[in-house]
């Protein structure tokens, strides 16, 4: 009953018919987790190794039936997009959505112009996510700008992020990531700044925290 009440808590913020779905199947798994509870509870023992095995299994499917369903809702959320193939939900769970002169999104100025075409996808992240940033300032080892690619070298850095000589940024340094699931981030392609060329792949994060270092 325990475990049973435990699912069905685990399901409270799902809606509609799939909800009722999935609040019938943990009825049922937790009705069968209850039977082999009786049958395994010997001579002192709560929960023998095999019925914690079954526990944890359970719980591995009810997150991935919420994740199904919270992925399901956000994609009703923005049919509109998602019928124009503009809002999608990708194979590492990231949710994304395309943002450019035709569906503006909440970057702006600057930050917006760094993108090529200013076109870039605004993505929650569904894992955690390995970043890299280029610097020889150590007063600016932190900040809005990152890659997923890691760098091989300051002028393969320099060339894919468009580092202009005025920026000051001889790319000596690299400072590595990793940011949690549930983040969100923008990304697309550097945008060619004068006689650079740009098209790397480009993070912008709105904020870049300390406790994310990879030591």
């Amino acid at each position: 009953e325990f475990i049973s009440q435990f699912l069905l808590q685990r399901l409270m913020g799902a809606a509609g018919a799939v909800a009722g779905k999935l609040r019938a199947l943990a009825k049922r798994i937790g009705s069968r987790l209850a039977a082999v509870g009786r049958g395994i509870v010997r001579g002192g023992k709560w929960v023998s190794a095999g019925a914690a095995r079954i526990i944890r299994a359970s719980g591995k499917l009810v997150r991935r039936a919420s994740t199904k369903v919270s992925d399901k809702w956000f994609l009703l959320k923005n049919r509109r997009l998602a019928h124009k193939g503009m809002a999608w939900v990708d194979a590492r769970g990231d949710r994304c959505i395309r943002h450019g002169p035709m569906n503006p999104g909440q970057l702006e100025g600057h930050f917006e112009s760094s993108f090529r075409s200013s076109s870039y996808t605004t993505r929650k992240f569904g894992q955690p996510r390995d970043l890299y940033r280029v610097y020889s300032d150590p007063t600016r080892r932190l900040g809005a700008f990152w890659t997923d690619v890691q760098p091989s070298g300051p002028l393969q850095a320099t060339i894919d992020a468009a580092l202009l000589p005025s920026y000051g940024n001889a790319a000596t340094k690299v400072v590595h990531i990793c940011v949690p699931a549930g983040e969100i981030a923008y990304e697309g392609a550097a945008a060619r700044q004068r006689g650079w060329l740009g098209g790397g792949t480009q993070y912008v994060l709105p904020k870049a925290l300390k406790e994310w270092e990879v030591p």
